[in-house]
Parts: C-alpha cells; structure tokens; sequence
C-alpha cells in the first residue's frame, strides 16, 4: 500500500507540474532600494532558467503636495527623477548583460500601484513579482502598502518577496511555558 500511495504521490506532482500555467512573462517593479533588488534576484532565480521576459518598471509619483519656492519649476524635478531613474535601470540591465539576462526596462509616471497593475494588463504579464518594505502600524496607514494594493487589483498572479526580518513571535498567555509540577517523591512506609 505505501508503494502504491508514493506512486501516487509522484505521479500528482508530474501531472501538476504538466497542468501549471508556464510563465512566460514577469513584470518586476523595481524603485532601485535593496527589497526591489532582491524581488528582482529572486525573480530571476526562479523564472530566469526559463528563459521568462522580465520586464522592470520603474514609476515616478507626481507631488502631490505644495513645491516650495526653491524649486523652479516641477517639471524639470519629475525629469530630473526620469534621468536619474534611467541611468539606474542602465545600471541593472548592464548587471544583468553580464549574466546573459535580458530584460527589458520602462519609466512610467503617475499612481505607483495604478500604473503597475496597468502595466501588466498591457503587456499581458503572467506574473507580478514585487518586494514588501514591511511598513506597519502608523507608517502603513498614513503611506499604505503598494504591494498590498497590487494584490488586490492585479488580473494576474503576484509574488510578493518578504525582505524584512520576520518579527519575533509574541507568546500569548496561553502560550506561555508551563512549569511542570514539582514530582512528588516516593513515601517510605
């Protein structure tokens, strides 16, 4: 019976591997910090034996909020952000030339988890592989997650890559180490 349950087993997990959906295209949003750096590694690990087309994305939010005077004009800051954007996906592209990856790169401007989830229907992504900065508590509220956001309106599947140190776990009460009672020595009659 074992045999039979471990043949079985191991021909589930051919056909499933049959039955998945291959992957020919990953979008990787990419904002140049070491999180996005290492969705794009862990992307490449995984799909780049595949020979997957990886598309970077790299999106500049307009302000929202009041410029003050010392900037002359915005305009000229949202291309300051676009030159520098692109010599930094020239900087991962020529990383990536040096290990045989081709990948191809855009700029976008506008909302960042609108223009990702536009991106992807688009360009008819298979996958969305994208880092959490781990943001909780006020700073979560106040900026929300892009991740998070991407989750819920992508029409396709999202990989999203932890690059956060795990938080230590919190015992409950319940949980707490019970001490053993004290053993009760043997009575001598």
């Amino acid at each position: 019976m074992r045999k039979y349950d471990a043949a079985a087993a191991n021909g589930a997990a051919t056909n499933w591997k049959r039955a998945a959906m291959p992957v020919r295209r990953i979008l990787v949003p990419i904002d140049f910090s070491p999180p996005s750096l290492k969705a794009l590694d862990r992307a490449l690990d995984y799909f780049g034996p595949h020979r997957a087309q990886i598309t970077l994305v790299h999106v500049i939010e307009p302000m929202s909020y009041a410029v003050p005077r010392f900037i002359p004009e915005p305009t000229l800051l949202l291309e300051e952000q676009r030159k520098i954007a692109a010599r930094e996906l020239a900087r991962v592209r020529a990383r990536l030339a040096r290990r045989r990856i081709r990948v191809r790169a855009e700029i976008h401007f506008g909302i960042v988890h609108q223009v990702i989830i536009d991106v992807a229907r688009r360009n008819r992504a298979d996958l969305i592989v994208i880092s959490t900065h781990g943001r909780t508590g006020l700073a979560h509220l106040v900026m929300g997650s892009v991740a998070e956001r991407v989750v819920r309106g992508a029409s396709c599947p999202v990989l999203t890559v932890r690059t956060f140190p795990a938080p230590s776990p919190r015992r409950s009460v319940r949980q707490k180490k019970r001490t053993k009672p004290p053993r009760r020595s043997a009575r001598k009659r």
